[in-house]
């Protein structure tokens, strides 16, 4: 069952890329262009916010789990922690370009959801479908899209500071909720 789900989620997100790879220049220029925030005092104040933390971070590509238990052997660990999904070419030059499009976190409400599980949601078709703004980032960029963890274990409230201060420091595109409090006001008017 695990390999069909997959499968049928590969099948979803190649055919999906395909077509909006199948356009012309000006169509994949005008789908293809997003909006970044660079935002020098923000990345100050969050940095200063986030590495106080010790977070290490690992990456997997997106495209190369064919089985959930490959997440199991990539993170085998019962902790919580921080995700980012990254979309960056398959060659890049000194590690660039490349973009966070999406901060997410285990581990909430107290649940003690170890990462790994909360990343096998984005590996179920069903489940993925729920969140808009990640499933057009892998319609999009699929074989393009990388995923950066963090094993971190800390009490919710923790955790939820540094994933706002992720998001802080990153300004994500596909991310709706969570952001700073001095960066809510902004994000809504978007």
């Amino acid at each position: 069952m695990k390999t069909v789900t997959l499968d049928v989620l590969d099948k979803e997100l190649s055919n999906k890329f395909q077509n909006w790879q199948d356009s012309d220049f000006e169509k994949r220029k005008r789908n293809y262009t997003e909006e970044i925030v660079m935002d020098i005092p923000n990345w100050d104040k969050y940095y200063q916010q986030i590495e106080t933390y010790n977070l290490n971070w690992a990456e997997f590509k997106y495209d190369s789990i064919k089985d959930l238990s490959n997440i199991d052997n990539i993170i085998n660990l019962d902790d919580t922690g921080f995700y980012l999904f990254i979309v960056k070419p398959n060659n890049c030059i000194y590690d660039m370009p490349k973009n966070v499009f999406y901060v997410g976190m285990s581990g909430e409400n107290n649940s003690e959801r170890p990462l790994r599980e909360r990343l096998k949601d984005y590996f179920r078709l069903d489940k993925v479908k729920k969140r808009n703004a990640v499933m057009r980032l892998l319609h999009k960029y699929y074989p393009n899209v990388y995923v950066a963890y963090s094993l971190y274990n800390a009490e919710t409230n923790i955790l939820k500071q540094i994933e706002s201060s992720l998001i802080g420091f990153f300004y994500p595109l596909c991310n709706k909720d969570d952001f700073p409090i001095d960066l809510k006001q902004d994000k809504k008017a978007f």
